[in-house]
């Protein structure tokens, strides 16, 4: 089975072979001649009834096959150090909240991530108030995990939401941005103070204010382990903050790069820095002042940081990469000196340099990515 790719009209499409491929049949097709469409299957809505008439549709643009092959994009992944392994944040997804809700109840909002206590089996939790069409990106506080903030997107705006809880996923802050920029979400260590590019919301006054030093175009990381200082990166240059995100300074330079990709930051110690880059990948122990380039890594997209391979050690490093020519998933256990590669040709997973990555902090050599459309570890 091959589904068409952005075919809309008068319906998508799937092609089916029996024969290992040597030929195939289409789902439907314009016989003997436009208008005339038959199609070459039946149709049972009953498991699904929000997909339309339990029989096939042969009206002209109505989508049938269309709705089958719609799909939803992981925008954002967090595993904290405790709580649920990990939580979700996906875009363009109508769906469930618990999966013992009604079949009216469950279609009736949008969903934007899940709650995941497990990694093999579905979750059951979904984010409910309030709901979005996608969340664009999720972080936690680093000495208060349970402390979380997601940005909702659909409309005109951009929406926020705090959570204070692991076992409550209510809304606790909803605010609404004008939807100017590409937001990013960072939630600094104690849960105070949330920076949302380029914005500083300060969560206990429920301000906003535009960051003017530092570029709109920054990405941006919050400090895990000393409260008040953030990080941005733009092009080579790298920022710091130690006012709460208020105010930036360029503190150390990134080399030839460009485009920096991601900040990662050690969970325990201070200015402890990792930075990915269409240049590669770079690393720093002095809050920013000076980075190293790590050899043999060409560019990389996501990084994160795992459990360590012995207790006390310093977190597996992970990396979506070209390393010497090889694109593919990486782990370091030796803080970026020698890598190895962790899937191979038969697990791609689609576009690496479009898939997100995080680590768990509890179990060595766990990570989770994205294929675009689902989460695997």
């Amino acid at each position: 089975m091959v589904a068409a790719l952005n075919s809309w009209w008068p319906d998508g499409q799937i092609f089916r072979s029996t024969d290992s491929g040597t030929t195939w049949c289409p789902l439907w097709a314009w016989s003997p001649s436009y208008p005339t469409m038959p199609k070459y299957y039946s149709y049972n809505a009953a498991p699904t009834p929000w997909l339309g008439p339990n029989s096939v549709d042969f009206t002209l643009g109505d989508l049938q096959i269309g709705w089958m092959v719609e799909e939803t994009s992981v925008q954002g992944l967090v595993a904290p150090p405790s709580g649920p392994i990990l939580y979700s944040a996906l875009g363009d997804i109508e769906g469930i909240y618990l999966l013992t809700a009604t079949l009216s109840e469950l279609f009736d909002d949008d969903i934007t991530g899940f709650v995941h206590s497990s990694l093999t089996t579905p979750p059951t939790a979904a984010y409910t108030n309030p709901k979005w069409s996608t969340c664009a990106d999720i972080d936690y506080a680093g000495l208060n995990p349970a402390y979380l903030v997601r940005i909702g997107t659909g409309d005109r705006f951009v929406h926020l939401a705090l959570i204070y809880s692991f076992t409550n996923h209510a809304l606790h802050y909803a605010v609404r941005l004008e939807n100017k920029w590409h937001f990013h979400s960072i939630l600094e260590l104690v849960g105070r103070n949330i920076m949302v590019r380029p914005v500083m919301f300060q969560a206990n006054q429920a301000t906003f204010s535009v960051v003017s030093s530092l570029p709109s175009t920054a990405v941006i990381a919050a400090d895990k382990k000393t409260s008040g200082i953030f990080y941005g990166a733009s092009g080579s240059s790298f920022y710091i903050s130690n006012d709460n995100g208020n105010t930036f300074t360029m503190k150390g330079s990134l080399g030839s790069s460009s485009f920096p990709v991601k900040i990662v930051v050690h969970p325990n110690v201070t200015g402890d820095i990792w930075v990915s880059s269409d240049k590669g990948l770079y690393h720093s122990t002095d809050s920013g002042a000076t980075f190293n380039a790590m050899s043999g890594i060409d560019q990389t997209w996501a990084i994160a940081l795992g459990a360590p391979s012995s207790s006390g050690g310093y977190p597996a490093l992970f990396a979506a990469a070209n390393a010497g020519g090889t694109i593919g998933y990486f782990r370091s256990d030796d803080q970026g000196v020698n890598w190895v590669q962790i899937n191979d040709a038969a697990h791609g997973f689609g576009s690496v340099g479009a898939n997100v990555i995080t680590a768990d902090l509890r179990t060595y050599g766990r990570y989770v990515s994205s294929k675009s459309t689902k989460v695997q570890s």
